[in-house]
C-alpha cells in the first residue's frame, strides 16, 4: 500500500469524526441563517457566525492533531516503515485540511438543495455570499496554520501560548483595520490563504526537526520568530495601550462638569447629584446651590474632548448598516432595499409565490456615495409604505415605493435648493409643546426648511425646526480643551476646563503612562498625525493607531518613551550576553524589544528563559579502581 494511503488509513477514525463533527455544525449554522441570510441578502450575522464557527473548529482540529501524534506512537510506526519525518507531516495535514475544507462544502451543497427542493431556487443570489465563505474558510485555514506553528514551536507551554494569543491579536486587529476599508472578499482570501502557507512551512521545520524546549530556540527557527514577535508585540501593545488611554480619558472626562439646557435658550455649567437632577455652578467651578434638571448635549459630556458625534445621516460614519438596509411591506410579501458598498440599489421582493431581484442604478451619475441613505416615510409622518433614498454627497432625493418593477421618483427640493440636513421639527399646534406625535423629520435646505408630504414639498418655519447644539473646540488639548457651545437659541457659553482635582490630575498622569507605553515605531508615527483630523476622515476601527497625547500636542512623550525602549533593549541584551547567548542573538532580541516595548520584552522574557541557558548539571566521574587478579 502506498505510504500515504496507509497514514490515512491509520488515522481514518479521527478524520471521520472530525469531518462529520465540523460538517454538522456549519450545517446548522447555515439552516439557522437560511439561504436568504446567506446567499440572497448577506449580512454581518453570516460574518459574525462563520468567521467564529470556523476558527474555533481549525484551532480544536489542529490542537487534536499535534496531540494524537504525541500520545500515539506515531515515531514507533515511522521508523517500521522508513517513512520520513516531512512525509509524515504533509500527510497529516494535508489530510486535516481536506476535512477542513469538507466543512463549508457539505453545509452549502444541503443548504442549496434544500433550498431547491423546498424553496424558491437561485432567484435573487448574490456573488457576496460566495466571497464571505471563502473568506471565513480562509480565515480557518489560517487559524489551523497558526495553531499548528504555536503548538510546534521548541518553547515551553507559556511561551507557546503567550505567543499564540499575541499572534492571533495581532491578525485580528489587521483584518478589522482591513474591514473598515471595505475591500473585496477575496483579499482576504488572499490574506489568510498566504499567511496559512508561510506558517504551514514554518511549522513542518519545527516538527521535523528534533529540539528540545528546555533548550535556547535553533537559530533558524529564530530568523523567523524575531521579526514575528516584533510585529505581533508592536500591535498588541498599540490596542493596549489605546484601551488604556481611552478609559482613563473616559473617567476623566465623567469627573468634570456637563455643558446642559437647563431651561429654552440657557445653557450652564452643572456637576449630577442624582439622576435627572443637576447642580449649578458658577464661571468658576463652584457650587451655587441651585439644583435644576436640564437636557444634556445629546447625553453626551463634552470634556476633554466630544466623543463620537450623534447620529447625522451627512457624515459618512454615523451611516450605520440598519440606515442602508430597510424593508417594505408589499401585497403577499416583504421588500427588501438595500444601498450596495458599490453605489447601486438591490431590492428582493419576498413573495409566497416567489423571489425576485432588481439592481437600480442613480440616474445619470451610475452611483450613489457611501454617505448615502433610507428613511421610513413614518419619519416623515407620511402612513404609507414608502422608502426615501437621500444622497447628500451628489445631492438627490428619490422615493421608493411599493410597485413592480421598483422605480426611483427623483423628489427635488423646490427652487433646486441643496438638501443640506435632515432634522426634526415640531409641526403641532404649541410649537414648545414635545409629545412625540408633533415631531417629524424635514429636510433643511441652504434656505428653507421643507417637509415631505404626499403631494409634494411644504415649507416649513424655521422656528419649529429643532436645531442641535453645535459644538465648536477652539483649543483640542486632550486635558485642558477650549470648549464653545451653541444652543438652538443662539446662546453660547465658552468654557477651558482645567485639571482642577488630585483625581482629575491622577487619571490625566495614567493617560500619560499608556502613551509612553506605547511601541516607539507606533508612537512615532502616531506623532506625526493630528489625532482629530485623523478621527474625522478615517473609520473608527483604525483609531488604534493613533493616539489622542502624541497625536494632540504631547509628542514630547516620545522621549520617555524612546528612553524606557532603549533601557529595556540594554538590559535585555546584557543578560542574554551574561547567559552565553552570541551577539547575532542578543542583537535580534534588543531590536525585538525596541519594537515591541515593553511587550516585546515580556514575551522574550518568556522564549528566552533562565532555565534555557542553565549549564547542564556535571557529575564528577567515577574512580578508577584497580585490582591485582
Amino acid at each position: 500500500m502506498n505510504k500515504t494511503l496507509a497514514l490515512i488509513q491509520k488515522d481514518r477514525v479521527w478524520l471521520t469524526i472530525a469531518a462529520c463533527t465540523g460538517a454538522v455544525a456549519c450545517t446548522v449554522l447555515l439552516f439557522e441563517l437560511r439561504f436568504e441570510n446567506v446567499f440572497v441578502l448577506p449580512g454581518y450575522g453570516l460574518v459574525e457566525g462563520l468567521w467564529l464557527l470556523l476558527p474555533l473548529l481549525a484551532a480544536l482540529l489542529a490542537g487534536f492533531q499535534v496531540a494524537r501524534e504525541h500520545l500515539s506512537r506515531t515515531s514507533e510506526y515511522v521508523r517500521q516503515r522508513a517513512i520520513t519525518p516531512q512525509h509524515l507531516y504533509w500527510s497529516q495535514t494535508v489530510a486535516a485540511v481536506t476535512v477542513l475544507l469538507s466543512w463549508p462544502v457539505v453545509a452549502v451543497a444541503l443548504l442549496w438543495l434544500r433550498e431547491l427542493v423546498f424553496g424558491f431556487g437561485a432567484a435573487g443570489a448574490d456573488a457576496r455570499g460566495w466571497g464571505i465563505l471563502a473568506a471565513g474558510t480562509s480565515l480557518g485555514l489560517a487559524t489551523h496554520a497558526l495553531t499548528l506553528f504555536v503548538l510546534t514551536l521548541p518553547l515551553a507551554w507559556v511561551g507557546r501560548v503567550a505567543l499564540g494569543i499575541l499572534t492571533a491579536i495581532a491578525l485580528l486587529a489587521l483584518q478589522s483595520v482591513l474591514v473598515s476599508f471595505e475591500p473585496p472578499w477575496l483579499v482576504f482570501a488572499l490574506l489568510h490563504g498566504g499567511l496559512a502557507l508561510a506558517l504551514w512551512m514554518v511549522a513542518r521545520v519545527n516538527s521535523c526537526t528534533p529540539h528540545d524546549p528546555d533548550r535556547p530556540l535553533p537559530r533558524s527557527l529564530l530568523l523567523v520568530a524575531a521579526p514575528l514577535v516584533a510585529v505581533c508585540a508592536a500591535l498588541f501593545g498599540a490596542i493596549v495601550t489605546s484601551s488604556w488611554e481611552a478609559s482613563s480619558l473616559q473617567r476623566l472626562q465623567m469627573q468634570r462638569p456637563w455643558i446642559v439646557e437647563i431651561a429654552p435658550d440657557q445653557l450652564a455649567l452643572v456637576r449630577p447629584v442624582r439622576a435627572g437632577v443637576q447642580e449649578i455652578l458658577d464661571e468658576g467651578l463652584a457650587p451655587t446651590g441651585r439644583l435644576a434638571s436640564g437636557r444634556s448635549l445629546g447625553n453626551e459630556t463634552l470634556a476633554p474632548r466630544p466623543a463620537e458625534p450623534r447620529f447625522d445621516p451627512f457624515d459618512v460614519r454615523s451611516v450605520y448598516h440598519w440606515q442602508r438596509n430597510q424593508t417594505l411591506w408589499i401585497r403577499g410579501g416583504v421588500r427588501n432595499v438595500e444601498l450596495t458598498p458599490w453605489g447601486s440599489v438591490r431590492i428582493i421582493d419576498r413573495l409566497e409565490s416567489g423571489r425576485s431581484a432588481w439592481a437600480l442604478e442613480r440616474p445619470g451619475s451610475g452611483r450613489f456615495s457611501k454617505r448615502a441613505f433610507l428613511r421610513e416615510a413614518r419619519r416623515f409622518s407620511i402612513d404609507q409604505e414608502l422608502l426615501f433614498l437621500i444622497d447628500p454627497e451628489s445631492p438627490g432625493i428619490w422615493r421608493i415605493d411599493a410597485e413592480t418593477p421598483p422605480v426611483l421618483v427623483p423628489l427635488p427640493l423646490p427652487g433646486g435648493e441643496r438638501p443640506v440636513k435632515v432634522c426634526s421639527a415640531n409641526l403641532g399646534v404649541n410649537p414648545t409643546h414635545t409629545a412625540g406625535n408633533d415631531w417629524v423629520d424635514v429636510v433643511v435646505g441652504e434656505q428653507h426648511a421643507w417637509q415631505l408630504t404626499i403631494d409634494g414639498w411644504q415649507p416649513v418655519e424655521s422656528s419649529r425646526v429643532l436645531q442641535p447644539f453645535t459644538l465648536t473646540l477652539h483649543d483640542a488639548d486632550p486635558f485642558q480643551p477650549d470648549v464653545e457651545v451653541l444652543s438652538s437659541g443662539g446662546q453660547r457659553l465658552r468654557h477651558r476646563y482645567t485639571l482642577a482635582t488630585g483625581k482629575e490630575m491622577f487619571l490625566a498622569g495614567l493617560t500619560c503612562v499608556g502613551a509612553v507605553l506605547r511601541p516607539l515605531p507606533l508612537a512615532l508615527f502616531a506623532a506625526t498625525q493630528d489625532y482629530d483630523d485623523i478621527g474625522r476622515s478615517l473609520p473608527h476601527e483604525t483609531r488604534w493607531l493613533f493616539d489622542p497625547l502624541l497625536g494632540g500636542g504631547f509628542a514630547w512623550l516620545l522621549a520617555p518613551s524612546a528612553l524606557l525602549c532603549l533601557l529595556l533593549a540594554t538590559l535585555a541584551r546584557r543578560e542574554l550576553r551574561q547567559r552565553g547567548a552570541s551577539h547575532a542573538r542578543a542583537n535580534s532580541w534588543a531590536a525585538v524589544i525596541l519594537v515591541g516595548g515593553v511587550f516585546g520584552a515580556l514575551v522574550v522574557s518568556l522564549i528566552e528563559t533562565r532555565r534555557a541557558w542553565r549549564a547542564p548539571a556535571r557529575s564528577a566521574p567515577l574512580p578508577v579502581v584497580i585490582r591485582a587478579a
